[in-house]
């Protein structure tokens, strides 16, 4: 039967809908179609309890017909519980037992109830044909004659009653002739719009002609009833034959009907399963009118962000993610690889800001930390400011800051960064040995000298200062005969040099992330008449950048190239010269400006003071190239360079002479030096270390003229002959871890120029108060604030 039909296509369609809603997540409201069963099918005909047809009643009462009206009356509140009778039609039951003319007066007072005006003046055939058209029931309509289902619907039409009209809306349906009952319901509603009976037939009705048409694919009889039954669930009835067609893997045909409906999700279900992923995602990234449509175009969009970056096509990864920008906020995953390819792309500025933010959700990234130190760079004060709410980027702030400090050697700011408690207890107590020696044609000039001294050494709240006591031992041989000596020449030759002199020098020292600073003072009294000295040296060495640093020395020392420059002689009891101080500073900068190789360009300015003797400056200027070859022995050395240099110096005027009024120290009109070096040192942190350094050259030496007595009228002028040839200087020092607390440290080196040799022998025993488990180039001899020229170390 055609009802078994409706009810079967319709239970079809919700059971297929709900199978799909649940992988959308969206309901339907209109897919929940009630058909009751067979067994209950009068009662879907009948008036609701608010419009009981009572036609049955008012025939029998207007027939006379007493004993059927009241059979009648009782089956309707049996089936209507609640059923309250209108006032007239009590009346007229209540009469039925009383004489005939009592029933005219009822038939007049029926007259107050529209309804029963129309059903008491209704004629007889046409009662009694609803009557058993409704008492037949849904088994007989299908089967019933063409022209008595015609005469009945077109009674109906004319009677314009609610209960015929609804009768026929459902006669109409089992018959299928959907659109005549559509028309008896329209009728309905004019008089009771929420008619229950009548929206059931409506929806059965309407669902038959979607089914219609889809079948035959009638898109023009679809929009049709669309535009006429806006309130009924028409889409949802198309889809779920869409539904029906998935099921049956006709993609095709049920992605065109979702395209009709435009059911945006379920096409991409369908897409998917076509495996078109690109255009499901241009579906969903098209029509964001919805958060499942924008949750699919944010997936897909994330899916084509990293699967770009990990093809290392950053600018296609950075195009996903301005898409995905669009229509939401980057999430941490899809900012995170925004990050990176921005990294990658070397664009800084994007970089810092990503990275920036990701760090704010995630303070224990160490990645997000180590990357931000590398962009950030030297702009110390923004990585302070995120190391405040990071621990991560507080612990990768001083592990960066722990390398920086190894890297330029600045060991002190290491172990304070490290344990600033296991720095502030170091103490060094020290003792050692400088031994020199100096040969040279002029025999004032040939020395021999020795500094004992006892020390100790102090690391405290950022700053390391110690002090030491020296006692130095001085001997030069006699002037020979015939030498210029105090305006005589000598006839005999006289006693040799000696000296002996008590002093005692300090130091206070520096390391900051940028700068290194040191300050040494030395004051020492000669045993003899001979007067005190006092030397002093205040360096700064600043690092620019990873690059560049530079490094400046203001000094004031005393000059030691012979006894006459460094103690004074006396020509008589009261008549002292030479005792020369040079006061000056020193500066420099190295440059790397290619990898591996560096530039370091030196100056020297300088003024030159004695007792009686002739003032003098001095110009010095040196150029030197380096090249690092530090990694081809990187398991073995700290560093290994090597490179040119060429030097240029120049004096005043030349003092190296020793009569009255000369300095007796090398200061010649010029001096050039053309060669190279080269120098190591091993891994630092071991039980042990050594540094050496070697340099070779040519050198032209240009004196110039000396006034023999420069303060007399008979001073005459002296010339000296010029000089080239080959110059070196050789280092080697190192130093032995003997226990955690001892340690010991020696340095021999060696000058050579023709006439001139100079020999350095020294050696220094350490006790250290914090047990040590390695040794670092800080303790080295040569790197000692006494004696580096530069805030090195």
């Amino acid at each position: 039967m055609k009802l078994i039909n409706v009810m079967a296509m319709a239970t079809l369609c919700v059971t297929s809908q709900l199978t799909y809603a649940e992988k959308l997540a969206v309901q339907y409201s209109e897919q929940s179609i009630h058909v009751q069963s067979t067994n209950n099918a009068k009662k879907l005909f009948k008036n609701t309890q608010e419009n009981v047809d009572t036609t049955p009643i008012w025939y029998y009462i207007n027939n006379g017909f007493t004993d059927q009206a009241q059979q009648e009356y009782l089956k309707l509140k049996k089936t209507y519980p609640n059923w309250v009778a209108e006032p007239v039609l009590v009346n007229a039951m209540d009469n039925l037992s009383k004489p005939t003319q009592l029933n005219n007066q009822v038939a007049s007072q029926a007259s107050a109830s529209p309804v029963a005006i129309q059903q008491v003046k209704a004629p007889e055939a046409i009662i009694l044909n609803f009557v058993n058209l409704a008492k037949k029931g849904p088994n007989y309509w299908p089967s019933m004659p063409q022209t008595h289902y015609q005469l009945a619907s077109t009674l109906a039409f004319k009677d314009n009653t609610l209960s015929n009209n609804t009768l026929m809306a459902w006669v109409s349906i089992y018959r299928g002739n959907y659109q005549t009952a559509l028309a008896h319901i329209k009728v309905v509603e004019e008089t009771s719009p929420n008619n229950t009976s009548a929206n059931e037939a409506k929806s059965i009705a309407i669902n038959a002609l979607v089914t219609d048409a889809v079948k035959k694919q009638n898109k023009s009889q679809l929009f049709a009833l669309l535009k006429q039954y806006p309130d009924q669930a028409i889409n949802e009835k198309i889809d779920a034959h869409a539904w029906q067609a998935i099921d049956q893997l006709e993609y095709t045909v049920a992605l065109d009907w979702f395209e009709f409906t435009e059911n945006y999700d379920a096409q991409l279900i369908v897409l998917e399963k076509q495996g078109r992923q690109t255009e499901a995602t241009r579906l969903a990234c098209n029509n964001p009118t919805q958060a499942t449509l924008v949750n699919y175009c944010v997936d897909a969009l994330s899916v084509i962000q990293l699967d770009q970056y990990n093809q290392q096509h950053y600018q296609s990864s950075l195009v996903a993610a301005a898409k995905i920008q669009t229509y939401q906020p980057l999430n941490a995953d899809q900012l995170a690889l925004y990050a990176w390819s921005q990294y990658k792309l070397n664009n800084q500025p994007e970089s810092i800001s990503a990275f920036s933010t990701l760090m704010t959700h995630q303070p224990n990234n160490s990645d997000y930390a180590q990357v931000l130190l590398s962009l950030l760079g030297d702009d110390q004060e923004q990585l302070e400011q995120l190391a405040i709410n990071s621990p991560a980027m507080t612990a990768a702030l001083k592990k960066r800051e722990m390398q920086v400090a190894w890297s330029r050697k600045q060991f002190d700011r290491f172990n304070n960064l490290e344990d600033q408690q296991k720095a502030n207890q170091q103490l060094t107590l020290e003792g050692g040995l400088d031994w020199r020696k100096q040969s040279s044609e002029d025999e004032i000039a040939n020395l021999q000298s020795a500094n004992y001294y006892l020390g100790f050494q102090k690391f405290w709240n950022d700053y390391r200062y110690g002090a030491r006591v020296n006692y130095h031992t001085l001997h030069s041989d006699s002037a020979n005969i015939g030498d210029d000596f105090w305006q005589n020449t000598l006839a005999t030759s006289i006693a040799s040099n000696n000296a002996t002199e008590t002093g005692i020098s300090g130091f206070i020292k520096r390391q900051t992330r940028r700068l290194n600073t040191f300050a040494e003072i030395e004051y020492t009294q000669v045993d003899s008449d001979l007067a005190s000295s006092l030397s002093a040296k205040l360096s700064a060495v600043w690092y620019n950048s990873a690059s560049l640093i530079t490094a400046a020395t203001l000094y004031r020392e005393r000059v030691d190239d012979s006894f006459l420059s460094l103690m004074g002689l006396y020509g008589s009891e009261i008549e002292r010269w030479g005792a020369v101080k040079e006061t000056g500073i020193r500066a420099l900068t190295s440059y790397i400006f290619i990898p591996k190789w560096s530039v370091t360009p030196e100056l020297n300015i300088a003024r030159l003071t004695g007792e009686s003797v002739q003032d003098n400056t001095k110009l010095a200027l040196n150029l030197g190239f380096t090249r690092d070859l530090t990694e081809r022995y990187a398991d073995k050395l700290d560093y290994l360079r090597v490179g040119p240099t060429i030097s240029w110096m120049s004096y005043y005027k030349n003092l190296n002479y020793y009569t009255d009024g000369n300095g007796g120290y090398f200061s010649p009109e010029s001096y050039i030096n053309l060669g190279g070096r080269a120098e190591l040192l091993t891994l630092e942190d071991t039980y042990w270390q050594i540094r050496s350094q070697l340099s070779l050259g040519y050198y032209w030496v240009t004196p110039g003229s000396i006034e023999q007595f420069p303060f007399t009228s008979t001073s005459s002028t002296l010339s000296q002959e010029n000089d080239s040839g080959i110059g070196s200087q050789f280092l080697i020092e190192g130093q032995w871890l003997l226990s955690p607390h001892w340690e010991i440290a020696g340095l021999i080196s060696s000058s050579y120029a023709a006439d001139y040799n100079e020999t350095n022998i020294n050696l220094n025993v350490r006790w250290n108060f914090v047990k040590k488990t390695g040794l670092t180039s800080d303790g080295l001899i040569s790197s000692s604030t006494y004696t580096e020229n530069y805030a090195w170390h």
